[in-house]
Formats: structure tokens, C-alpha cells, sequence
């Protein structure tokens, strides 16, 4: 086992792999300020202001509204899908015997 981790392969105290990210805590602090100073009908209404954004075609407001609520926007080829697309319209075609 490596000198800087121990038994459970943790970093052992010192080393310096194990130190982070400096001034994360600090980041946190202040996540935690913001937190305790937001209310629920605030968050809503961002939300709101968001979703009517992203109605209207700002796609950025619409990326960030779907990351909120939990539906992560799909990256698609879309030649890749249209190719794909073709091939089982052709293989349908043969399966049923017609020549067009």
C-alpha cells in the first residue's frame, strides 16, 4: 500500500494530495449565508422566471430549468440519430417486400 494512504485507502494525515481546495471552506460558509437567507417562494419565483424565459426561446434559461428539476438535456448527434433513423425505415421496407 502506498506510504500516503492508509489500511482503507484514505490519504493519511499530512499529505499534501489530501489538503483540497483552498478557501472551500469559506464557499461553504457563505453557500450556507445564502441559504439561510432564501426562502422557498424566492426560489419559486426565480423557477418562474426561468421557465417563462425558457417559453419564450432563451435556451440557456431553458438548460438551467431542466438541470433544476432534475432532467439533464440529452446531447444528440443528430446526424448520427438521422442515419439511424434511416437504416431501420430501410430494413422495415425490405422486411416487407416493397421496392419503391
Amino acid at each position: 500500500m502506498a506510504e500516503d494512504r492508509d489500511l482503507s485507502g484514505r490519504f493519511t494525515e499530512g499529505n499534501q494530495a489530501a489538503v483540497g481546495q483552498r478557501g472551500w471552506g469559506k464557499v461553504s460558509k457563505l453557500r450556507a449565508a445564502v441559504l439561510d437567507c432564501t426562502t422557498t417562494e424566492q426560489v419559486q419565483r426565480v423557477m418562474a422566471a426561468l421557465y417563462g424565459l425558457a417559453i419564450n426561446g432563451d435556451t440557456r434559461a431553458a438548460t438551467i430549468w431542466l438541470d433544476r428539476v432534475g432532467i439533464r438535456p440529452e446531447s444528440i448527434d443528430l446526424e448520427e440519430r438521422v442515419s439511424e433513423i434511416e437504416r431501420v425505415l430501410q430494413g422495415q421496407h425490405s422486411h416487407f417486400g416493397g421496392s419503391r
